[in-house]
């Protein structure tokens, strides 16, 4: 066999042997005793049940302060939020991708957002239609 063709072989060879990067599959989970939530936005929209739901949105009112609010549904239908006018909060909601997943932490009493981690990363599966 020709040298070249043992490359094209061994090329080939190790092509079929490639593996899937990471997936994490997590969903939507809300934990009311530690008052936090996790959610990964196409993991819920993919979910089998109608229920699943996670999100930030960022809005203003002429005059006042941006506010950014964030909610989690599990799929047992228990929900949290929490809202935050923290400039940094609201520049972390702002940087949500499509695709991402993000943890909030919440003061039960004032609703107030306490934490806000996102991750915009290839292991969270997109929405499907």
């Amino acid at each position: 066999m020709k040298p070249a063709m043992i490359v094209l072989a061994l090329a080939l060879g190790l092509a079929t042997a490639a593996h899937a990067g990471l997936k994490n599959t997590v969903g939507v989970t809300v934990d009311t005793v530690n008052h936090k939530a996790f959610g990964a936005l196409g993991e819920a929209r993919n979910s089998s049940d109608s229920i699943e739901a996670a999100g930030c949105q960022t809005s203003v009112v002429a005059g006042q302060s941006i506010t950014a609010l964030c909610f989690a549904i599990d799929a047992n239908g228990v929900q949290v939020m929490c809202s935050s006018t923290d400039r940094r909060i609201v520049q972390v909601a702002e940087s949500i991708g499509t695709d991402a997943a993000f943890s909030f932490s919440y003061d039960p009493k004032s609703g107030n957002c306490l934490t806000l981690l996102v991750f915009n990363a290839s292991e969270f599966g997109p929405k499907q239609p």
